[in-house]
């Protein structure tokens, strides 16, 4: 799936490298239009990979001009991965309270410990089932406003690092047939959403989850346990209702 995304990418590069304006389908037409508002007709393109370590997958410009374009596919679509180390530090910057944290360890490692040492582990629905109270108590942590601000940027919009570039646009599809979202639509619509229900611990519509419990005990995938990844399950039902919102307000304009 990872070579199918970096694949997609690639196609996405080959459509709009090097052409100019009016060479590109309509669709991508309108995309870069949103980007380069004052772009002319005969003006060309450049278009690759951004090699850094970004949430920007490609990087379109025009002249010096340069703006980064995350693209997705799929379902259930994983947006963001990190060492759960990384992740703790994060939250206590949010200053998550201890207690809350240590639910959280106990939530990733699903051994009874919050270092991942316990013997026995259980699955994802097992643990939820018997832990009720404690997943409750830290989404309803999770889910405030200025977090919900926090992990959109962290996990969607600019990534770990604050010298990272954010990103211009969102893109989910394929070069024939895509949508495409801005940031400040990505921020308005999850912070809409940060009071769903959900058994899972979750940021809004965004899931957190071990990136593998390693039930089977499989060494070589240790490492797995300790990194955490937040999934966007409903991406593209998500994407449609931007786009329905989007549409709305322009009716209203």
């Amino acid at each position: 799936m990872k070579n199918d995304g970096i694949r997609n990418e690639y196609l996405f590069i080959q459509e709009i490298n090097g052409k100019k304006y009016t060479e590109l389908s309509f669709l991508i037409q309108e995309m870069i239009l949103v980007l380069f508002p004052r772009i002319k007709p005969n003006n060309y393109i450049k278009c690759f990979k951004n090699i850094d370590y970004e949430k920007g997958d490609i990087v379109i410009q025009v002249g010096y001009d340069k703006k980064y374009v995350s693209i997705k596919k799929g379902h259930r679509n994983s947006i963001h991965c990190e060492s759960i180390k990384k992740f703790i530090s994060f939250l206590k910057k949010l200053k998550i309270s201890p207690t809350v944290i240590n639910e959280i360890l106990k939530y990733q490692y699903a051994d009874g410990t919050t270092n991942g040492t316990g013997n026995s582990r259980v699955s994802s629905a097992e643990y939820k089932e018997n832990n009720k109270e404690s997943i409750e108590l830290i989404n309803k942590t999770l889910n405030d406003s200025k977090i919900i601000q926090e992990v959109v940027n962290r996990f969607i919009i600019q990534g770990t690092q604050n010298h990272s570039k954010k990103i211009d646009l969102l893109i989910y599809g394929t070069p024939n047939d895509f949508f495409f979202i801005t940031p400040e639509e990505i921020y308005s619509y999850i912070k809409s959403k940060q009071n769903i229900e959900s058994s899972a611990i979750h940021f809004s519509c965004l899931t957190l989850q071990p990136l593998s419990r390693v039930l089977n005990y499989n060494e070589k995938l240790e490492y797995m346990r300790h990194w955490i990844q937040i999934k966007w399950y409903n991406l593209e039902d998500n994407i449609f209702e931007i786009l329905n919102e989007r549409f709305q307000n322009n009716l209203n304009n």
